[in-house]
């Protein structure tokens, strides 16, 4: 924590003095900018870049991509999604999140989806339960809807 007996209200200060800070943080803001901006387009440049990775490149165009869509932004998006897929929650809000679906919707039908599963897997699970459950979670996404 600083000393507050170290510090000088601005308006305490003279003119000449708040300028030259006022100055300092303008050259700080604007370099930080810089760099941000920088730091964008070669993210963008890599992004856009071709794939140079054969079994990547060769997957993207059995999945119908052409070779001018096959960049490494693809390999992400495409990666991305086929962990979505899999499950992976995670993956499925930033996809979610990514093309503007509502989230909170599609957690409930995954949560459903994975209820279910671990329903089915047990054995000693019954069709009344099961049914149970089923208008409970329906109860929950017809709410959020």
């Amino acid at each position: 924590m600083p000393n507050e007996n170290n510090l000088i209200p601005f308006s305490e200060r003279s003119k000449s003095e708040a300028r030259e800070i006022g100055r300092k943080g303008g050259k700080a803001s604007g370099a930080s900018r810089r760099r941000k901006k920088l730091f964008k387009q070669l993210m963008n440049s890599y992004l856009d870049s071709e794939e140079q990775n054969r079994d990547n490149w060769n997957e993207l165009s059995r999945d119908g991509f052409s070779p001018e869509e096959i960049t490494n932004k693809a390999v992400i998006v495409k990666r991305l999604c086929d962990a979505a897929k899999s499950g992976d929650v995670q993956a499925v809000k930033l996809v979610m999140a990514m093309i503007g679906e509502d989230i909170q919707h599609e957690e409930l039908k995954l949560k459903q989806k994975e209820l279910k599963r671990k329903i089915d897997s047990e054995k000693n699970s019954n069709d009344e339960a099961l049914q149970k459950l089923d208008e409970v979670l329906e109860k929950m996404i017809g709410g959020a809807e």
